[in-house]
């Protein structure tokens, strides 16, 4: 039998605090082999490429990054309330 197990979290590189989200400079590496440290099978993102450039977490520094991590990363993004189809793996 195969167990399946999901991680939800905000951005790498902020944390959630009981009333706000905040940047968190500095982290998105360390979170970033946190979430290679839990062995997924990939990593999935709904965010835009430009909201993720924005908050510090631009897809070339992703998709880098955890392809180095050995973690593969499905990028969906959600526009206007749709998802799309996967933009980017590091694959």
């Amino acid at each position: 039998m195969q167990i399946c197990c999901l991680g939800l979290g905000c951005c790498p590189g902020y944390r959630l605090t009981p009333l706000v989200v905040i940047r968190q400079p500095g982290s998105l590496s360390e979170d970033l082999a946190l979430i290679a440290a839990w062995k997924p099978r990939f990593m999935l993102s709904l965010m835009e490429e430009d909201d993720l450039a924005s908050v510090g977490a631009p897809v070339k520094v992703l998709a880098d990054d955890l392809a180095a991590l050995g973690v593969e990363w499905l990028h969906c993004t959600c526009r206007s309330r749709t998802c799309g189809r996967p933009t980017k793996s590091s694959r």
